[in-house]
């Protein structure tokens, strides 16, 4: 039976997993109210993705070299039991592995680029706050 850290834990995981999948941003709970904000960041890095916590990189791309394991072991003719063996891990998660790849390890985010709008941004921003 699940505890409620672990339940908790795992939620946030999966939320975590949406938001960087559809990309989807949330404001800092810390953050100044929106008047008193001042931006310290170009426009163009609203268009940058999502970085990816280490811990999280981490766990994907060791799903991934797993995933690539099972497939390679079970194409040289290994059963799932004794890839299982061979690899520390129970059978069902080598059955896991062998019928569904886990997402692919997310690219590190690329740095920003100069966007057109930036001669702008101050114009922009300030009209944003008054609307």
């Amino acid at each position: 039976m699940a505890g409620r850290w672990h339940i908790l834990s795992n939620l946030g995981d999966a939320v975590e997993g949406f938001l960087i999948r559809a990309h989807i941003r949330l404001e800092d709970a810390g953050a100044k109210p929106e008047k008193e904000q001042v931006p310290d960041k170009p426009l163009s890095s609203f268009s940058a993705p999502l970085p990816v916590s280490g811990r999280r990189r981490h766990v994907s791309r060791r799903k991934w070299k797993l995933y690539e394991r099972v497939q390679e072991l079970h194409a040289a003719g290994m059963s799932l039991r004794k890839i299982g063996e061979e690899l520390g891990l129970a059978r069902n998660t080598v059955r896991k592995y062998f019928r569904q790849a886990p997402d692919p390890p997310l690219p590190i985010p690329r740095p920003l680029r100069v966007s057109q709008l930036d001669p702008y941004e101050d114009y922009l921003l300030e009209r944003w706050r008054k609307a």
